[in-house]
């Protein structure tokens, strides 16, 4: 069985059922306050929005802890099938999936409904590329885009070492990022998995720094 060090928040069910996978989650949420301004204020206005959009099974944890209105007039959006089921885990059934699982991904999914008259409300994370916000802004589609929660490494004192691995897995850019600053130089003979082309896009970059 391949020995797999897994860096992201948690190991799904099917990492850990083929492999012999240990979790160090290199990095940690870190959820904004609700009541920081810009949170209180997006909540204030979720009566009048018609979509939310979901890039992250985080997002969706800390919106449904967050919001107390009563949704069911509101469409929701996910990046992919895993944040559709945490959204389906909150009692609501999104109506838009994408199926290529990136912002990208998510605007070529949007760009298949009307929303000319939408109201489009979008939680994220600090890192969160502009992808979205860029498109409804070009689209000109009112929108509202709120900082929920930051991302940031979690320092691990009894760290691993490598060799007893076969494979590491990168979840996000901060898990790139986390390890570097943990292991200093990227593995080169390891099996290296990234999660989604934006991961091995950052990788890619980090590994041509010298």
């Amino acid at each position: 069985m391949k020995r797999v060090l897994y860096l992201g928040l948690e190991v799904p069910d099917e990492w850990a059922k083929a492999h012999d996978v240990t979790h160090l989650p290199l990095i940690r949420v870190v959820p904004r306050s609700k009541s920081d301004p810009s949170i209180q204020e997006a909540l204030e206005d979720l009566n009048d929005c018609t979509h939310v959009l979901f890039t992250s099974k985080t997002a969706v944890d800390i919106f449904f802890d967050y919001a107390t209105e009563n949704l069911n007039g509101i469409s929701f959006a996910a990046v992919g099938a895993k944040t559709a089921a945490r959204i389906e885990s909150r009692g609501y059934t999104p109506s838009i999936i994408a199926k290529n699982e990136t912002a990208e991904g998510l605007v070529a999914a949007l760009s298949e409904h009307h929303l000319s008259d939408a109201y489009i409300f979008w939680p994220h994370s600090a890192l969160s590329r502009p992808v979205l916000k860029d498109w409804m802004d070009q689209q000109k589609i009112r929108n509202r885009t709120t900082i929920f929660y930051d991302t940031e490494p979690c320092i691990q004192h009894n760290i691993p070492k490598l060799e007893a691995f076969d494979e590491i897995v990168f979840t996000s850019p901060s898990t790139v990022d986390a390890y570097i600053l943990h292991f200093k130089l990227l593995p080169k003979d390891k099996i290296i998995n990234c999660i989604g082309p934006i991961t091995l896009q950052y990788l890619q970059h980090r590994s041509s720094i010298k």
